[in-house]
């Protein structure tokens, strides 16, 4: 797995549901992934297009897409589990703020 599907799979995991361009600010905004790979967005939207023809997330809406229950399991119980909580968390007090 390369870093960039690593990157949105862990995003989507703390934002889902969640668009593709959701999952593009996300990214942009909490790594620092931007400045070292320019064509990022085309990339992002390759391995969302891969993962989608492989089922491994699927919509929810039109244009909102979550994990598929397997997969996120298996994301939950790596070892980025307490890194995902913790950006769930962060992110969850950064939409209060908004409010």
């Amino acid at each position: 797995m390369d870093s960039i599907t690593k990157y949105y799979l862990m995003s989507l995991l703390v934002i889902q549901p969640a668009r593709v361009q959701d999952v593009e600010r996300y990214i942009v905004n909490n790594t620092n992934l931007m400045s070292v790979d320019s064509n990022l967005k085309s990339k992002i939207r390759e391995v969302h297009n891969n993962l989608r023809r492989s089922k491994a997330i699927f919509p929810v809406r039109k244009g909102s897409y979550c994990i598929n229950q397997t997969l996120a399991m298996k994301l939950r119980n790596s070892s980025v589990r307490k890194n995902v909580l913790n950006q769930r968390f962060f992110q969850l007090k950064a939409d209060r703020k908004k409010i």
